[in-house]
């Protein structure tokens, strides 16, 4: 009964970030201060304070993640939430599969980029042939930003059912 209690928890903990994340690229902070005050009242039933290790493990292993921009801050506490509800071994192994999904996308997104770029600069470079000008045209890759919250809710999903 426990376990379920847990599951249901996370999974409405990761659908209220997702879709937080999504609507409004932050996940709230509500949401962390929820899944906080569920680990405090189980970790009082279980009689035991150790989630608060797991807690700080991922915080700080994550943090210069956070400093480089790689990954955002409300997805390290999302994270830190997790490994105290699992442990930190379960919220590692979800921020792998997250990485590893959210990387896939990332390049299906870049090539696709690089296509509509191409056409765009054959349509040019077919343009310029006409007015027999010189002008060197190439494609400009802009950093895009990609929203965790639904890699992560993947990736948890996927450790929970697949690699416990």
């Amino acid at each position: 009964m426990y376990n379920i209690i847990m599951f249901m928890a996370a999974v409405m903990l990761l659908s209220a970030a997702l879709y937080s994340d999504v609507t409004e690229r932050k996940i709230k902070n509500s949401y962390i201060f929820a899944g906080y005050i569920f680990l405090c009242v189980t970790g009082i039933y279980k009689c035991n304070g150790l989630f608060i290790i797991d807690i700080l493990l991922i915080i700080i292993f994550l943090f210069p993640l956070y400093m480089i921009k790689a990954i955002g801050a409300g997805d390290i506490k999302l994270l830190s939430v997790l490994s105290g509800m699992y442990g930190y071994r379960c919220a590692f192994k979800t921020g792998l599969v997250a990485l590893i999904f959210a990387s896939i996308f990332g390049i299906i997104m870049l090539i696709k980029k690089c296509i509509k770029g191409h056409k765009a600069l054959n349509a040019n470079s077919n343009n310029n042939s006409n007015n027999n000008s010189n002008n060197k045209t190439s494609i400009k890759l802009s950093r895009t930003v990609i929203i965790m919250a639904p890699f992560i809710f993947m990736g948890f999903i996927f450790v929970y059912f697949c690699w416990r």
